[in-house]
């Protein structure tokens, strides 16, 4: 009927007032820090966690790979981050252009520049990248990504200093609003996945699992935020076996299995300048020829399991 809450939140909206005065009063009961957030009309609550008084440092660790996409993720990054202490680190692999090292040179104030010219993987550059950084969180950011959202950092990282948690990945959003990357699932085609893909950025999703913040598989390094702690504990990307693709998930594989979780904070919203078309949904299977030919035998085992292993958070028809 009119007057009922399954027909329109806006029916009663007490009912959505004490639900965000329940998330509170459990907050403080358990001496949290933080706040339970409305998120916009859904009935859905978000927590906006407290920062420590002296936030940690994040270093921002960037792969410059084209110069016109470098020049709008940086001054987007630039733009329109609040967060308070915010390092940019630029790993150069040696292969950029003039314009590129111009633009450098004319923002070198406020950068670290690392110059790494031995034909490096990009595993092996983001670990180069990391050992130049000073922060207690790195940042990894690829240069094809814009920032859209102002508090992008504050999100992220206000989730990534709760217990337990080892890494933070962002909603990653094509041009047309639609999402490309809301959290990597796996068992999705015999390897991993992104969920969520294609849905509009305002829609909730299964039971809200779009729009709130949860642990998943593994998250993207196109926006992945990491304890410093944690990844110098598992060894940061692996440079032998996974150069490229694939070095995201084994991270954040290798990180659940030293016991930490890898989240995602939906309300960091960013920007990859990327067709929607033009990105797979999937990522190729490691069983497939022509992975396992890049691969040691003992590798391609593990992942096998580990790709089709169910994800605690995910049924298995809900992949």
């Amino acid at each position: 009927h009119p007057g009922s809450t399954s027909s329109s939140l806006s029916a009663k909206p007490y009912a959505a007032r004490a639900a965000q005065r329940s998330v509170d009063d459990h907050l403080h009961t358990t001496g949290q820090r933080g706040k339970a957030v409305p998120i916009g009309g859904s009935g859905f609550n978000r927590i906006r966690w407290d920062l420590p008084l002296t936030p940690p440092t994040v270093s921002v660790v960037v792969l410059p790979r084209k110069g016109p996409r470098l020049v709008r993720c940086l001054d987007s990054v630039r733009a329109r981050s609040t967060y308070p202490d915010l390092e940019l680190v630029l790993v150069d692999d040696g292969a950029e252009r003039p314009p590129v090292r111009q633009f450098l040179r004319d923002r070198e104030d406020g950068l670290t520049l690392v110059r790494e010219y031995a034909d490096a993987s990009d595993s092996a550059l983001r670990n180069a990248g990391a050992r130049a950084a000073s922060g207690e969180v790195i940042c990894f950011l690829e240069d094809d990504v814009e920032v859209v959202t102002d508090h992008w950092l504050e999100e992220m990282v206000g989730l990534l200093l709760q217990p337990r948690i080892g890494a933070v990945g962002a909603k990653l959003l094509y041009p047309d609003g639609t999402v490309q990357h809301a959290g990597i699932v796996g068992g999705i085609g015999g390897t991993v996945g992104h969920l969520h893909r294609g849905t509009d950025r305002l829609e909730p999703g299964y039971f809200g699992r779009a729009m709130l913040s949860q642990c998943f598989s593994a998250v993207s390094s196109a926006c992945m935020l990491v304890r410093r702690e944690a990844f110098e504990e598992v060894g940061g990307f692996d440079e032998e076996h996974l150069g490229s693709l694939f070095g995201d998930v084994d991270l954040c594989y290798r990180l659940g299995e030293a016991g930490r979780w890898v989240g995602r904070g939906p309300q960091a919203g960013l920007l990859p300048f990327v067709a929607r078309d033009h990105a797979p949904a999937t990522r190729p299977s490691p069983t497939s020829s022509g992975w396992r030919s890049r691969m040691p035998g003992t590798r391609v085992k593990r992942w096998s399991g580990s790709c089709s292993a169910r994800t605690p958070t995910v049924r298995p028809s809900g992949r």
